[in-house]
């Protein structure tokens, strides 16, 4: 009887697990992205800056 139910159990904690690794791959994802778009946007700020302090004064 133990037998019959340890196959369903490992199943079940198999499909958690990959759900678990795949969710957590998504997440790392997700913020090497935000990371990337941060430092896109901190580039983008700098150069208007710059271009702002450089453009001559009438």
């Amino acid at each position: 009887m133990v037998a019959v139910w340890s196959i369903p159990l490992l199943m079940a904690a198999s499909v958690l697990g990959l759900i678990g690794w795949k969710a957590e791959a998504g997440r790392e994802a997700a913020i090497g992205r935000a990371e990337q778009d941060i430092k896109n946007l901190v580039h983008s700020l700098a150069q208007h800056a710059v271009h702002t302090i450089r453009a001559p004064m009438w």
